[in-house]
């Protein structure tokens, strides 16, 4: 965790105002071209394609100037199908953030933070701040409007919209605030469309799969494995199980694909909610357990989950938030 400044002693709880951050998703427009320069040893040229739109073939002769060629131009900026892309937005990104004050979490990278460092909120969050390539989510108190007013005129963005109960999306979630303490998001909008894996009337449940079949099994894990990973819990357990019986997969393996892709189907909302009055007084749990040699092919199970929890939760049942789990 960055440093965070010294202010008031920790238990000592603020108004409530000063505890509730307001959420935005936003996108970036063009993050790749906003990312800084390539190096200078690296020259790299593009021919300019012939079947370009009449205004935008005009528009590159216009800006070569005569006596220059406008059918190849030198890229100086990271362009989609580039390796370095996404490091050289990333290095742009980090540098304006740091600028604005914003200190990279060292356990979170891409994830920054802007204190409080004088009055009475010193040492407390002014504003949070993540980018996953071009998707962002930033949460700020209500001082922070000048940042994203100065983060809005360093960076271009698409849109930046306010997260409320009618939800917005990010990163394949829909995200809603239900209240100033709870955060609820789903897939279900991903989940309810995922098709059943189509199986022949009549097939023996221990026949193994055709070439088509066994295609069918990887592509329905596959979808609803990014489901798990993404934070369906109660499904990470079922891929994994028909994953590790894809080599010696059988028609019963497609029956059970069915059953989890019915589950996945099935509404789920999951809800983080704030476990304390006073974000700094907070403890992190960890689970774990495994099942040795309980799985196909005499596999093993390992599963792990992580929960923010009240400090009360050390001597009898608290309020626990699950933030992360896997099963694999």
């Amino acid at each position: 965790q960055p440093d965070r400044p010294h202010g008031r002693p920790r238990d000592g709880h603020l108004p409530d105002r000063y505890l509730r951050l307001t959420l935005f998703v936003c996108d970036v427009s063009s993050a790749f071209l906003q990312g800084e320069d390539l190096p200078v040893d690296r020259k790299l040229y593009m021919r300019i394609p012939n079947n370009l739109p009449k205004h935008a073939s005009d528009y590159v002769r216009g800006w070569a100037g005569p006596g220059f060629r406008s059918d190849v131009v030198r890229i100086i900026k990271g362009i989609f199908g580039l390796s370095e892309s996404p490091r050289l937005w990333y290095e742009r990104f980090r540098k304006v953030l740091r600028e604005l004050g914003f200190r990279e979490m060292k356990l979170f990278t891409c994830v920054f933070v802007l204190w409080h460092r004088t009055g009475e909120l010193a040492g407390r969050i002014r504003a949070l701040m993540s980018i996953h390539v071009d998707d962002g989510l930033a949460a700020g108190d209500d001082t922070a409007k000048p940042v994203w007013t100065d983060l809005r005129t360093r960076l271009m963005f698409g849109n930046w919209d306010l997260v409320g109960p009618e939800g917005r999306k990010f990163c394949g979630k829909v995200l809603s605030r239900i209240s100033p303490t709870v955060i609820e998001w789903s897939l279900n909008h991903y989940t309810v469309d995922i098709p059943l894996v189509s199986i022949a009337s009549g097939r023996d449940p221990s026949s193994p799969l055709s070439p088509s079949e066994l295609t069918e099994l990887m592509r329905g894990n596959g979808a609803v494995g990014y489901a798990a990973k993404h934070g369906r819990h109660d499904l990470a357990y079922g891929v994994s199980r028909c994953q590790q019986s894809t080599p010696v997969a059988t028609v019963e393996t497609l029956l059970e694909l069915n059953q989890l892709i019915r589950r996945a189907r099935q509404p789920a909302v999951w809800r983080l909610a704030a476990v304390s009055d006073d974000i700094m007084d907070i403890i992190f749990l960890a689970a774990s357990d495994a099942a040795l040699g309980a799985m196909p092919r005499d596999g093993s199970q390992a599963g792990m989950a992580c929960c923010v929890s009240h400090p009360a939760v050390l001597h009898g049942p608290a309020s626990t938030t699950l933030l992360e789990s896997r099963s694999q």
